[in-house]
């Protein structure tokens, strides 16, 4: 009867010794690599927002005659917002990254909270993009139209909002090379005001700003751009006119935004894959560090 027993004692204690001596799993990754992953989460976050901030500073100082002629403050609030979402990363990425180098328990969880607003506020902005898109379209063909046939060259030294117009279309079409809103569209200014204001037989179908090749032998060029009556801009149709810019300000200005918005859709799809790691980085490092001693008392103290 004393061998089963001293054989179970044997089993006991091996049993015990095996249980105390298995080693515990590390983690894959201590909290030096990822303080030094944040660190490089937080550099790349700092040159998005460096260059989403030069986006929005280039766009507001040379490109926001758009806006005037579209008919929609959402060109400029945009160029606007890119300053502030630039301005906004930066300021993150130099939080986070003394955060984590004082490894500040609260610093890094107030940091975690921070980029998830900016990830949910990102998910936003992009479902309000795809539905007003089409409205915006819309909007935008209509608005430039109106503007050319009552406000373009009307009473521009007396009224502020038809000189900014006026300014924006003669801007919009020497820089995008376009005349009008629809291609070939240039008979449009034929049913203007601008038009109908002009006295005299040989008044100009179109503004200079939709002459093109002017800057030598100026003034035959702009006759034959502006006053030609064998083809265009005199009749819809006829013999090429070599110095009349023969696109739409409609497409050449969709085309415009869009490149602009497809440069921001690859920002920010790349942000929001740095987004997604600061995020879980943030997060194990809270978990790393240490509660400060009181908390650890405040926690384990008997009720």
């Amino acid at each position: 009867m004393s061998v089963p027993r001293e054989r179970n004692l044997r089993i006991i204690y091996f049993t015990s010794i095996t249980r105390f001596t298995v080693p515990k799993k590390k983690p894959i990754m201590g909290k030096k690599g990822i303080k030094i992953f944040l660190f490089i989460v937080n550099t790349l976050f700092f040159i998005i927002g460096l260059v989403v901030f030069s986006i929005g500073v280039w766009t507001t100082s040379d490109k926001i005659f758009l806006s005037d002629i579209i008919g929609s403050n959402l060109y400029a609030a945009a160029s606007y917002m890119l300053i502030i979402s630039g301005f906004i990363i930066l300021v993150v990425a130099v939080f986070g990254c003394v955060t984590t180098w004082k490894e500040m328990r609260y610093g890094i969880l107030l940091y975690f909270v921070i980029l998830s607003l900016i990830f949910i506020f990102m998910i936003v902005a992009s479902i309000l993009a795809v539905v007003f898109r089409g409205e915006l379209q819309d909007v935008m063909s209509k608005a430039m139209g109106e503007t050319i046939q009552k406000q373009y060259g009307v009473n521009i030294q007396h009224n502020e909002e038809n000189q900014a117009i006026t300014k924006s279309w003669d801007e919009t079409q020497q820089k995008l090379h376009c005349c009008g809103v629809e291609n070939e569209g240039w008979e449009i200014y034929q049913e203007s005001l601008w038009y109908r204001n002009q006295k005299g037989d040989d008044k100009p179908f179109v503004p200079e700003s939709c002459c093109k090749n002017v800057h030598v032998n100026r003034i035959q060029r702009l006759k034959q751009c502006q006053k030609s009556r064998m083809g265009p801009p005199g009749t819809p149709s006829g013999a090429k006119n070599d110095y009349l810019f023969y696109q739409g300000c409609y497409d050449a200005g969709y085309k415009f935004v869009m490149d602009q918005a497809g440069l921001l859709l690859a920002i920010g799809f790349s942000f929001s894959v740095i987004l997604i790691a600061g995020l879980v980085l943030s997060m194990c490092l809270y978990r790393f560090i240490q509660r400060p001693p009181n908390e650890e008392e405040e926690k384990s103290a008997p009720l």
